[in-house]
């Protein structure tokens, strides 16, 4: 592998399986492959490619309330932006009362194409806050922005960021 200045060896073992674990990514390769049998060492071959970045996937928008009853709330997931070079496969989502201090799981969304609609059920007729992170091969992103959904509130989509309120119609 080129480093800019020289060659660097990845391996010294001859590879088998046409694969070998490259630690760099987002970046563009340059790489020499020699072919090597009992009786010499050919010349090397010179390839280029891009390797894909692979992180975490970016915070999703908040989820939207959908539908909210005594003892369930309907969410919408609205994917990020950025899903991190890696595709998205699953989602978490997350639960809390307005005045509890730690997040729970209430479920997982692992069918993550098409519509994308979560029912968190067994909760009380009081307010509760919802939150969702997305996770692809690389790892869990940051989670959402809280949607506050309270039962019998027609503005139940109201998500908190920073310690404030503000309402989307």
């Amino acid at each position: 592998m080129y480093n800019g200045s020289s060659w660097d060896h990845v391996n010294a073992t001859p590879i088998e399986d046409l694969s070998t674990p490259l630690y760099v990514e987002n970046t563009e390769l340059n790489v020499r492959v020699y072919a090597v049998n009992e009786y010499c060492q050919g010349p090397p071959t010179k390839c280029t490619f891009n390797v894909p970045r692979r992180d975490v996937p970016g915070c999703p928008e908040p989820p939207k309330v959908k539908l909210r009853s005594e003892h369930k709330a309907t969410l919408i997931i609205i994917p990020p932006v950025d899903d991190g070079g890696l595709s998205i496969n699953r989602y978490v989502v997350e639960m809390k009362g307005v005045s509890a201090t730690r997040w729970r799981t209430s479920g997982y969304v692992e069918e993550v194409e098409g519509d994308l609609e979560f029912t968190v059920t067994g909760i009380e007729p009081s307010c509760y806050e919802f939150r969702v992170i997305a996770i692809n091969g690389a790892g869990s992103g940051q989670p959402s922005p809280a949607v506050l959904s309270e039962f019998g509130n027609y503005y139940s989509n109201i998500f908190m960021q920073c310690d404030t309120c503000t309402r989307i119609d």
